[in-house]
């Protein structure tokens, strides 16, 4: 592209000189691009006469397809160059996921960056990491972590899972094999939340009495409130209805359980800065119940 910029500089001016004195060049180092170029196409680009440079009529074909890629090589040039305004995120999020911290993120970058285009698919997990690796989603958050190996993963933050119920409950605290004998709403069964919570049930032997389960974790927490049962959810999905009193918090005795909330990109996704602004965003917001 180089050479080619000099060929045009000298056909716009008729003059190595008056080119070189525009590109900031020795003259020579002009005179011997030219000479490359036509040994390069095995024809003349100038006729030298009375120390001005005519184009030949080679010299006119090649110039009509370098005004074109000098065209095309300025526009790409100006629009990699350009504020990341006209940059898209799509972002894939897990239900479980796409509460507290996530929306708080997001009502930052649009008050700080409204520039920025994000378009936001909310699923399970599972769901999310497929979008991620056909390229439906430039970035994931999940609960848990990815074990597909095209996907790069990282813990962006963890959390409690805690026992809720109803304001109306009398119960306290309780013990885990206690949980047994509760009616319970959990999410369903293809998501993460519910496979860790049946695995660490499992590992203590505990066959939890599920009444209800769904994909809402807002009708989950409806139904909580109305008394229909108790729930399993992450501490900062149901913050908001903790503090609002809407949710009784329990105390849960003879287990600890967290969950961990990562991101998801392809090995071949480059992390644009959207992408690491929210990402880092969500990781500093710090959860409000600490």
């Amino acid at each position: 592209m180089r050479k080619l910029r000099i060929f045009k500089e000298v056909a716009d001016s008729g003059s190595v000189s008056l080119a070189a004195k525009r590109l900031h060049m020795a003259q020579p180092a002009v005179s011997l691009a030219i000479k490359e170029l036509e040994e390069e196409y095995g024809c003349a680009l100038f006729e030298r006469l009375a120390r001005r440079f005519y184009i030949t009529q080679s010299g006119r074909v090649l110039l009509g397809h370098v005004n074109e890629l000098v065209r095309e090589y300025n526009a790409m040039e100006q629009a990699m160059k350009q504020p990341v305004r006209d940059q898209e995120m799509r972002v894939g999020v897990g239900v479980a996921s796409s509460h507290g911290r996530f929306i708080d993120a997001m009502k930052w970058i649009q008050k700080n960056h409204p520039q920025w285009h994000i378009r936001v698919d909310v699923h399970i997990s599972p769901v999310i990491q497929k979008m991620v690796l056909e390229n439906e989603a430039d970035v994931g958050i999940i609960e848990g972590q990815s074990t597909y190996p095209q996907l790069l993963t990282r813990t962006l933050f963890t959390e409690d899972v805690v026992l809720l119920g109803s304001m109306a409950s009398t119960v306290e605290s309780i013990h885990v094999k206690g949980l047994a004998e509760l009616p319970m709403i959990l999410r369903e069964a293809e998501s993460s939340n519910r496979a860790y919570i049946d695995e660490m049930m499992a590992q203590k032997g505990i066959h939890l009495n599920v009444v209800w389960s769904s994909s809402s974790i807002e009708i989950i927490k409806r139904a909580v409130s109305e008394g229909l049962g108790y729930t399993l959810l992450p501490r900062g999905v149901a913050l908001e209805n903790i503090q609002s009193g809407q949710l009784k918090l329990i105390r849960l005795d003879g287990i600890e359980l967290k969950r961990t909330v990562s991101w998801v990109m392809h090995r071949d996704k480059a992390m644009t800065l959207p992408i690491e602004t929210l990402l880092k965003r969500i990781e500093e917001n710090e959860d409000e119940s600490k």
